[in-house]
């Protein structure tokens, strides 16, 4: 119905807005292709530095930092941190209208405290999940990012047991 057809006007707008971000922000020079350009490094130079597998010279590296940037995003969920590429990306575009929050989430001891690191520009906070995991905890990293307050990482088995994940996501639902 028309409410669906505003639906779609509006993701076509902001698919737009994001294409038009995407050429400008490397001064529209072809950047993507999988190999390392160093022309395309001062063509970038308006996105953050490398940090990981997903960078500036991707053109999905370079999307992620448009959404971010853009009005239309308050705040940004990374299920996979790896070595904070994407954060790093999402973190500085949402540090460019300072508003926003990040939440990242990486199993891995030690790539997530590589993310913590290439992410410490930005204030990013290491939380970690012990195997008894108490939801509060994580829960706390949730708020601030609702709140649009910082970006946090949070390490460790997210949900080891069922019941963690559905008291996690009914707090969640209260808080939209």
């Amino acid at each position: 119905g028309p409410q669906q057809k505003a639906s779609e006007e509006q993701a076509l707008t902001v698919a737009r807005e994001i294409e038009n971000c995407i050429a400008a922000s490397c001064e529209n020079m072809l950047c993507d292709g999988g190999q390392y350009k160093p022309h395309c490094d001062i063509a970038c130079k308006s996105l953050p530095e490398p940090a990981g597998q997903v960078d500036r010279q991707s053109r999905l590296g370079r999307a992620l930092w448009c959404l971010a940037k853009s009005h239309h995003v308050k705040r940004a969920v990374d299920l996979f941190a790896g070595e904070g590429g994407s954060g790093v990306l999402l973190a500085h575009g949402l540090r460019a209208k300072k508003s926003g929050g990040l939440l990242l989430f990486e199993k891995s001891e030690h790539v997530a405290k590589t993310a913590h690191e290439n992410l410490e520009p930005y204030g990013a906070q290491l939380l970690h999940i012990a195997p008894d995991l108490n939801v509060t905890h994580v829960q706390r990293a949730i708020r601030h990012v609702l709140h649009g307050d910082g970006v946090w990482i949070v390490h460790g088995q997210s949900f080891p047991d069922t019941q963690q994940f559905t008291n996690l996501t009914e707090f969640l639902e209260h808080k939209e």
